[in-house]
């Protein structure tokens, strides 16, 4: 194991695969139950919590998926990343010496026990008496049971090092430092110019000479999934007395049309999310799901804030989703989706000096009269009504019940602090919304940092909680 002692990362994996060779060869002995059922149960709990601290490791700096594909493949390629090192050596900061000795034990013991295992003889059928009084007296199970809990200790030993307060060192420099802020990442405000502009595009471009008036309909779909550039999905929906083409275009650097017929589609019906808080939450959604729809619309608040496709009022009341006609959601958040409707023209009037109607609330963002806005914030002490709509939509999914924005803010604050079924990160997330309260004298969200801190305190802290439950398989 020489070679090994150079890093942290070497150490992991090999004690990784060791514990996964142990559990193969106690499978061997299922059939002698009595003797092997504990013994295989505790390496089974200890390979998991080893797995479990060393993603909690990764997640610090890699993609929830490629820490998940790493601990399933300990021959992926990203081990080997010359930078992986470093950072854990910054991160540990002095306790990385003991951190690696603590590693080295656990490989010890882990080798150890794999000695042992192999110096009896496998059982078979034709042999089984001699072969189990064998496998009875080579596994002394007392001796085995007392290295397995040296694992554990050892294990426990590892998560409070990853998890212990720096020293008085490391604490004078978190002193000396302002709160680190996560960058909100430069896809989203090349997305809210596209959005914005493409909205503008459609409104005064559009066109149709056709006799039968038909409609036009743009639905943006809208997704927590972070991509490297800019991608916008939209779906073009046509309605004429005839019937309804719906087509599908993926915007990127230009119009794309999917590889795929869409000229004739079979619509389904859409229904805005607030549909759904009409029937119990377990009929309709997992709590998972839960926290990745209230994720999905902040990030979506992110993307297309201060755009005509974002509303004012609550979003759960504009934004759409395609139903099966099974009353179900969880199935159904790839779909989700804001509307608007296009105004259809004849070609041979002057696009630029029409003006814009909306011929069904359902299509369009709904915008409040200015006087109406400044009385919601002057009445109930609204300091954003975008960020505080959106913290009472959280509320709405994590009580799962109405809750009317245009209420006295202490009782939504009352309601907040009941909020506690999805956990603590996603009450403060939704309590920090509705109050505005990022530790910054700009409530506006043309402001770089605001969007910054709720890009770094509520989809951080919302991803963190989504990425727990999966870990934990719920």
């Amino acid at each position: 194991m020489a070679e090994l002692a150079l890093g942290v990362i070497p150490l992991c994996v090999a004690t990784f695969k060791g514990l996964v060779q142990l559990k193969s060869k106690l499978k061997v002995f299922r059939n002698y139950r009595q003797e092997s059922r504990q013994l295989r149960m505790k390496l089974d709990i200890e390979t998991e919590l080893f797995r479990s601290e060393l993603s909690h490791l990764l997640l610090r700096w890699l993609d929830p998926r490629l820490v998940a594909a790493m601990v399933s493949d300990l021959n992926h390629p990203q081990w080997q990343a010359s930078d992986l090192e470093e950072k854990i050596k910054l991160h540990m900061g002095t306790k990385y010496n003991l951190f690696q000795q603590v590693i080295q034990e656990l490989n010890g013991i882990m080798e150890n026990l794999d000695t042992k295992l192999s110096s009896f003889p496998l059982p078979d059928e034709e042999s089984s008496k001699s072969t189990l009084k064998a496998f009875k007296m080579a596994f002394r199970k007392s001796e085995y049971t007392r290295s397995l809990d040296d694992l554990k200790d050892w294990t426990r030993m590892l998560t409070r090092l990853r998890e212990a307060p720096h020293d008085l060192q490391d604490y004078a420099a978190v002193a000396l430092s302002p709160p680190s802020i996560t960058t909100l990442p430069a896809q989203y405000e090349a997305i809210r110019s596209i959005c914005s502009q493409l909205h503008r595009l459609l409104q005064t471009r559009a066109s149709c000479d056709a006799s039968d008036k038909p409609r036009h309909a743009a639905r943006l779909l809208i997704s927590p999934m972070e991509e490297r550039e800019p991608n916008v999905n939209l779906f073009f929906e046509h309605t004429t007395v005839k019937g309804t083409i719906n087509q599908r275009l993926v915007l990127h650097r230009g119009i794309k049309e999917l590889k795929v017929n869409c000229d004739s589609l079979h619509v389904q019906e859409t229904k805005p999310l607030i549909h759904f808080l009409n029937f119990p939450s377990e009929h309709v959604i997992t709590d998972k799901n839960r926290i990745k729809l209230g994720l999905t619309l902040v990030k979506s608040m992110l993307k297309h804030h201060s755009t005509a496709w974002w509303p004012q009022e609550s979003v759960l009341k504009y934004v759409y989703a395609f139903c099966d006609g099974t009353g179900e959601l969880s199935s159904s958040l790839d779909t989700l989706h804001l509307s608007a409707q296009l105004e259809t023209i004849r070609s041979t009037v002057d696009p630029t000096t029409r003006s814009y109607v909306i011929q069904d609330e359902s299509l369009a963002p709904n915008f409040l009269p200015l006087k109406r806005v400044e009385k919601a914030m002057q009445m109930y002490g609204i300091r954003n009504l975008t960020l505080y709509n959106l913290g009472v939509d959280l509320l709405q999914i994590g009580l799962w019940e109405h809750v009317a924005w245009e209420g006295e803010l202490e009782e939504i604050r009352s309601k907040v602090s009941r909020l506690s079924h999805l956990g603590k990160k996603y009450r403060d997330a939704a309590k920090r919304l509705i109050d505005c309260d990022f530790g910054l004298a700009s409530e506006q969200l043309e402001d770089t940092r605001l969007r910054d801190a709720i890009f770094s305190y509520i989809v951080s802290d919302l991803e963190e909680l989504l990425r727990q439950l999966t870990i934990s398989g719920l």
